[in-house]
This record gives structure tokens, C-alpha cells and sequence, in this order.
């Protein structure tokens, strides 16, 4: 076996190693680490290319931002640049579009190109004649590979077979061996060859480095006259390009000027025109705006007019002009700003931003174009790159955090119900929120909550109680908080994340996380109940249809008085007895087999059960006939 060969089996590893049942985290930070290394020592000649290397620092970056958030954008971030990445260690220096379209083919027919590589390399190595040892060394290799496949399987089946055996070898575990994980593993020897042996298909992107970055005069390039050259002569279009560049030079200073009076004076807007407008529709015709004056400026630059006489005059006014363009998108973002001082931050408002800062990228990228007479295509090349190299670097933040932060102590509004909304990152805040109100007093609060989704029937049960519903976002919140805390718990070390693990600290360390008296954990899925401080002060516990097989640390809440453990999987009630404050329990829709614990709960007043009838409750009817059972 080849070193390749080698490196792509340790790629089948890694990836089975690090995702089998795992969720994403540190675990996509190793493995694109893997991937570097392995490319880098696959193919070293591209090592050598700056395209290898930025498309390099992409990968790993994007790889950190998902052990850092572990978001959907950082996911897909990484996902992407892989794929570039991949490609580029194949072809450097190919543009993007061509590197996402060789990565894609690849990894759509991967299965189908390990077939024919295979009976590729077979049929070269049986036409050209291998050294014998290295022949004996190949076999050998898969030899070893064949033998310990079938002492796995022959090992499982004496361990069944003999009990003596299992007891001795007990400490092996091999439970993770199943149809399962096989068919997992095989998708990942597909995954994996996809991004170690990018395919070249019909010599697309070859040589697409060797395009033309500078423009060269027509008789130079020896290239014919293009079309729209014929249109109209040299000096008529340079005398059309230097008017039009005035005029909308003088219309430019006037929009900047009027908008820099804004800033600098009350900051009102006239009767009838809202902020929202004002922002919206600004930013929309203002994009439209600038790319019309891109292409504008493209079409006087293409080719001829930068090698007319009047060409430093034409860059001077092209190049105003593009910077005021760029001022005119700085004065959208600052209103942006306003705006999100006045009604907070939203992930479409951060989205505004984004847009604005792409389009300026643009823009200087074009301003670099029309002074040093840099072809179209590179501009295109170049705008690329630094679009996807800002999506990358932007899923490093954390923004659901940055969001809740902004909203709750820069802006003039608070809207409860959508920062409620936002990932564990903003538990933290929302605590605070929840903990201190009366540091928002000023602010205006909105709490229209989404009705549709899975809290819905708990409102109603909140009101049929009496609980009120102004305990809704606490209730929200706590079931946020305690979900979190219990997966970062049951998290392996593969699928840990860094800013999770960071909040489930903070959260820890929190005495309390509100004043309301009710945990509401309907249909929360889990096996057992969790004790964390934060929740010391609650007397009744929302449990019901859920999978719980144990009380667990439910006696540790130490004021709790009522407890919900309706229709789930507890067969035995083990651990409740600590519970020395409970005064009403439910637990219907259970197979207890052991009521005995309730003898020594002398609080208690009324147990919901199963079937009231049942003969194993006999003993505890006798002992309190004082109880109530339901």
C-alpha cells in the first residue's frame, strides 16, 4: 500500500472516530485539522501556492468557529471551505467557481470514482511489473487488514458463546460495533474520498491561473476591436465618460451632503417618513445605486480609455466618485445604527450590515481596478475570494450573543419574546433580564410570543392553575436553561463546544436564575432529573411525558412540594423519599413495582398512581390512611 492509501484509511478513522454519534464541536476543528496535513502531505507542491495556503487558513478557521459556536453558520462555513480547500490542493490558483464545482462533482459521484480508480490502479499494476517486495508488502498489507476484520467477528462470537471468556474479557468493549456504525463508516469512506481525491473533469479550471490580471492596449494584446467599440469613437465615449463622471460627482456631493446634515443636527425625520423606511428602503435602492455605478465604471474602463490622453482625469473622477459612493454606504450603516439604538438588534439588521460592507468591498476593489488598470476578470477573482473569506471569519462570532447583549444594554427596546428566541449563547443575559427588571424599567418591552410552537399547551395549563401568565418567560427560560445544562452534561469531549461549555459554567455558578416557583419540563426527553442551584427555589416540577428511568437527583431541590412524573418509563421510585417537602405527586401513567418509598415522605397528602386498586399499595394505605391516592 501506497502512503496515500494509508493516510485515506486514517481518514476513514478520523471521521468514524470523531462524528460517530456525535454532535458537531471540537470534533470538526480535529478533523479539518487532519485534512490540512493530510492534503498538504498527499500533494506538497501545492503547499508552495498562496491559493493553497489562504484557501489553508479558511478551512482551519472555519473549523475553530465550529468548536467556538457550533452554529449553522459556522457549520456551513466549514463545510465550504473543505470543499474549496480540497480543490484548490489539486488545482491552486483556480477561481472559486470552478473549485466549488470540481468539489461538488467529486463528492456527488465519489462512490462511483472509487469503483474506477480501482480497477485503474489494478489494471496499471498489472501492466507494469512491481518489484517483488513491493508486491509482498502490498499483499501483506491487506492481509493483515482481512485478518483482523475476521478476529473481530470470531472474537464477538466467542464471547457469546462462552461465558467464561466474556467475564475475562469484560474491559473490551466492542458494543460499538454495529450495522449502524458499518453504515456509518462507509458513508464516511465516501465523504473522505471525496476530499482527498479531487477529480480534474475534462480539464476544467487548468491553467485558470494564468489568466490576465492587467489590461494591455488592443494592438498590444493583439486582440480585435470588441463590440462595444464599435458603438461610438475613442473620444466621443472618453468626453461622454468625463461628463457623466462630473454630474454624478455634483448629485453624489449633494445625497452625502444632505445626509451628513442629518447625522450632525436633531436627527428627525420629516412628518410621514418612518425609520423604517428610511433605513429599508434606503439600503435597498442604495445597493442598486452602487452597482450600477460599478458596471458603469467598468464599461468606460474595460479596455481603450485607459490608455486614452484623458485617462488621469477619468480616473480621478471615477474614483471620487466611487469613494463618495463608499460614503454613501457608510451614512446607511450609521442610520442603520439608529435604527437598532431605537428597536435593537436583529439578525436582519446585522444582515444590513453585511450587505453594506460586501458592497463596499466592491467598490475599493474596483477603485484598485481603475487605478492600476487590473482586467475585469481579476476583479471578479478578487471580490470572490473576499466574499467567501467574510463569511468564513463571520461565523466566528457568536452573534445570538452579541444580539441579546446589544438589545438589552445599548438599545431603547427590548423584545422579550425574540431574544428568547436566541441561542444558548444569550442565556446568561436573559437571566439577568429575568433576575433584575428593574434595570430595564426604561425600556420598552414586547412580548408577543409565537404561538405555534411546543410551549403552547403549558400556557394553557399555567393559566387553568393559576400560575399566571407572566411567569411565561420564565418558564421559557428555565426550560432553555435546564435543556442546555443537561446536554453540555451528557456532551462527550469529540462534540464539545467551546461557548457552550463557557455558559453551562456561568450558569453553574448562579445561585438563581428567577423568583417563579415552577420547572415546566414536559416532553423533555431525558432518562433523569438534574439538580443545578440555579433552580434551589422552585416548589413544583413539570416532568410528564417524558423518558425517565429514575428520579435521580430530584431530592435534592430543597423546597420543592409538588412533582409531575406522569407517563414516563420510572419503575421504581428510589430516591423520591428524599424528597421530605413533597405534599402532591403524580406519577400515572407508570410501571411502579415498589411503592414503599412514599412510607417515609410524612408530608405527603395526595399520590397520584397507576391504578389506585393495586394490591402493592395495601401497605402504604394501611400506614397513611390519611393520604389521598388518585
Amino acid at each position: 500500500m501506497k502512503r496515500n492509501d494509508w493516510i485515506y484509511i486514517l481518514g476513514i478513522a478520523a471521521y468514524s472516530f470523531l462524528f460517530y454519534e456525535q454532535s458537531a464541536g471540537l470534533n470538526f476543528f480535529i478533523f479539518t485539522i487532519f485534512i490540512v496535513v493530510a492534503l498538504g502531505a498527499m500533494r506538497p507542491a501545492a503547499i508552495k501556492t498562496r491559493h493553497w495556503m489562504v484557501s489553508a487558513i479558511l478551512a482551519l478557521a472555519s473549523g475553530f468557529a465550529v468548536y467556538l459556536n457550533s452554529s449553522a453558520l459556522s457549520i456551513a462555513a466549514n463545510i465550504s471551505a473543505l470543499m474549496l480547500f480540497s480543490a484548490q490542493s489539486v488545482l491552486p490558483g483556480s477561481s472559486l467557481i470552478v473549485s466549488f464545482f470540481l468539489s461538488a462533482c467529486t463528492a456527488g459521484g465519489a462512490y462511483v470514482f472509487m469503483i474506477i480508480d480501482f480497477f485503474e490502479r489494478r489494471s496499471s499494476k498489472q501492466a507494469v511489473d512491481a518489484p517483488p517486495k513491493e508486491k509482498r508488502n502490498a499483499g501483506r498489507m491487506w492481509a493483515t487488514i482481512v485478518a483482523i476484520l475476521i478476529v473481530i467477528v470470531f472474537f464477538a462470537l466467542y464471547r457469546g458463546s462462552n461465558v467464561l471468556f466474556k467475564e475475562l474479557t469484560k474491559h473490551i468493549n466492542l458494543d460499538w460495533i454495529s450495522w449502524k456504525w458499518c453504515v456509518f463508516t462507509t458513508i464516511g469512506a465516501v465523504v473522505v474520498y471525496g476530499i482527498l481525491y479531487v477529480r480534474k473533469i475534462g480539464g476544467i479550471g487548468e491553467g485558470s491561473e494564468q489568466y490576465d490580471r492587467t489590461l494591455k492596449p488592443k494592438e498590444q494584446d493583439g486582440a480585435a476591436p470588441g463590440w462595444f467599440d464599435s458603438l461610438m469613437q475613442e473620444e466621443t465615449e472618453r468626453y461622454l465618460a468625463t461628463l457623466l463622471l462630473v454630474l454624478l460627482n455634483i448629485m453624489v456631493l449633494f445625497v452625502n451632503g444632505g445626509d451628513l446634515l442629518f447625522m450632525l443636527g436633531e436627527q428627525s425625520l420629516p412628518e410621514g417618513i418612518t425609520y423604517t423606511s428610511y433605513v429599508h428602503q434606503g439600503v435597498g435602492l442604495l445597493v442598486i445605486n452602487v452597482l450600477l455605478a460599478m458596471l458603469l465604471v467598468l464599461y468606460f474602463f474595460r479596455g481603450r480609455l485607459n490608455f486614452n490622453k484623458g485617462y488621469k482625469l477619468l480616473t480621478i473622477l471615477a474614483v471620487v466618485w466611487l469613494l463618495q459612493n463608499v460614503a454613501m454606504l457608510f451614512f446607511t450603516a450609521a442610520r442603520n445604527n439608529l435604527y437598532t439604538e431605537m428597536f435593537g438588534m436583529t439578525y436582519k439588521r446585522i444582515g444590513v450590515y453585511f450587505y453594506l460592507l460586501l458592497t463596499a468591498i466592491g467598490v475599493l476593489t474596483t477603485v484598485v481596478k481603475v487605478m492600476q488598470k487590473r482586467t475585469n476578470t481579476w476583479l471578479f477573482r478578487i471580490n470572490t475570494w473576499l466574499f467567501f473569506s467574510v463569511f468564513v471569519f463571520s461565523s466566528l462570532v457568536s452573534w445570538s450573543r452579541f444580539i441579546t447583549w446589544y438589545s438589552l444594554y445599548k438599545s431603547d427596546y427590548v423584545n422579550r419574546a425574540y431574544l428568547s428566541s436566541m441561542s444558548y449563547q444569550s442565556l446568561p443575559y436573559l437571566v439577568d433580564l429575568n433576575l433584575h427588571p428593574e434595570k430595564f424599567s426604561q425600556k420598552e418591552l414586547n412580548e408577543d410570543y409565537d404561538t405555534s410552537d411546543d410551549v403552547v399547551h403549558m400556557v394553557d395549563l399555567m393559566m387553568s392553575r393559576n400560575w399566571g401568565r407572566k411567569t411565561e418567560y420564565s418558564v421559557r427560560l428555565y426550560r432553555r436553561i435546564y435543556d442546555h445544562l443537561g446536554s453540555t452534561r451528557n456532551t462527550d469531549w469529540r462534540s464539545s463546544v467551546y461557548h457552550s461549555d463557557r455558559v453551562a459554567d456561568e450558569l453553574k455558578a448562579m445561585k438563581q436564575f428567577g423568583k417563579d416557583k415552577v420547572l415546566f419540563l414536559e416532553y423533555c426527553e431525558t432518562n433523569s432529573i438534574y439538580y443545578y442551584q440555579g433552580f434551589a427555589n422552585i416548589e413544583r416540577i413539570e416532568f410528564g411525558h417524558s423518558n425517565l428511568t429514575q428520579v435521580g437527583e430530584l431530592g435534592r431541590y430543597p423546597n420543592l412540594q409538588e412533582a409531575d412524573l406522569s407517563y414516563n418509563l420510572l419503575d421504581s421510585l428510589n430516591g423520591i423519599e428524599k424528597c421530605q417537602k413533597l405534599q402532591w405527586l403524580n406519577i400515572r401513567g407508570n410501571e411502579i413495582h415498589d411503592f414503599s418509598p412514599l412510607l417515609k415522605m410524612p408530608n405527603l397528602k395526595t399520590v397520584q398512581v397507576p391504578n389506585p386498586n393495586d394490591s402493592r399499595l395495601d401497605a402504604l394505605k394501611k400506614a397513611r390512611p390519611d393520604l389521598i391516592i388518585e
